[in-house]
């Protein structure tokens, strides 16, 4: 199938043609989708499509497809989550809080908040430190607020930053903050939600399960969480929020 059809991405209508990928009718209107690798190895393009006929290149899951291998037929209305722009923030740090013998929690309270969609991370730099990418999250009872970045890290034993956490660097000290970064971030879909963390890996994965259970209540989530010592299984208080909330599977 050739010609001219019409595409809406985000609620913009756009003219493209009959074969033409998503992604490159999005690019070729100046209406970008975000992509990556644009060979369907990486997921990042994935969009929701509402109506119309799209090749799906056998990328469908549910409603949604990979742009870069979608090809239109008629015309099409799709949408994707907007990334939101990177930007440098300062603040201080509000608390250095010990979860468990080898985790702090880490609240850094901006002068300016930092948009970011659940599951992205960011570059953060405390003085006399290299910088280094933590995942926002939440606290484990699901509390944060809009001025606030809170991370969940690991101490490491010589660590450059992770040691020097609840000493050299505690409440007071300042932090500048870069981002946010990452594709792999809380998407609305129908399927099932399987999120699956280790350690501190939950930082990110919490941010997406909290999300989920928020934007879509009714959406199938099964939650994995684990760590190598029994004793840093900080998570369970964000588990028992997933559970009271409607989690479906533990």
């Amino acid at each position: 199938m050739t010609g001219a059809v019409s595409l809406v991405i985000n609620g913009r209508r756009v003219a493209a043609r009959a074969g033409q990928t998503l992604l490159d009718a999005g690019l070729a209107s100046g209406r970008a989708i975000p992509h990556d690798c644009a060979t369907g190895q990486c997921d990042t393009c994935r969009v929701r499509v509402y109506s119309g006929a799209v090749d799906d290149a056998g990328t469908r899951v549910g409603d949604t497809v990979l742009a870069c291998r979608a090809r239109l037929m008629t015309e099409t209305v799709i949408e994707f989550d907007e990334v939101p722009d990177t930007v440098r923030r300062s603040g201080t740090v509000g608390s250095v809080v010990s979860l468990t013998p080898d985790i702090v929690e880490v609240t850094v309270r901006l002068r300016k908040p930092l948009a970011y969609l659940p599951g992205q991370y960011v570059r953060v730099t405390f003085p006399g430190c290299p910088p280094r990418d933590y995942s926002p999250t939440l606290r484990t009872d699901g509390s944060g607020e809009l001025n606030e970045l809170i991370f969940q890290i690991r101490r490491l034993n010589g660590g450059a930053v992770s040691s020097r956490l609840g000493k050299q660097i505690g409440a007071g000290s300042d932090v500048k903050v870069e981002g946010p970064f990452g594709h792999a971030f809380h998407r609305l879909g129908r399927g099932r939600l399987v999120v699956v963390a280790a350690g501190v890996g939950f930082a990110p994965a919490w941010a997406v399960a909290r999300a989920s259970r928020l934007r879509e209540p009714d959406r199938d989530l099964v939650v994995v969480a684990g760590t190598r010592h029994a004793y840093n299984l900080y998570m369970r208080p964000a588990l028992e929020w997933l559970r009271e909330r409607g989690r479906r599977r533990f």
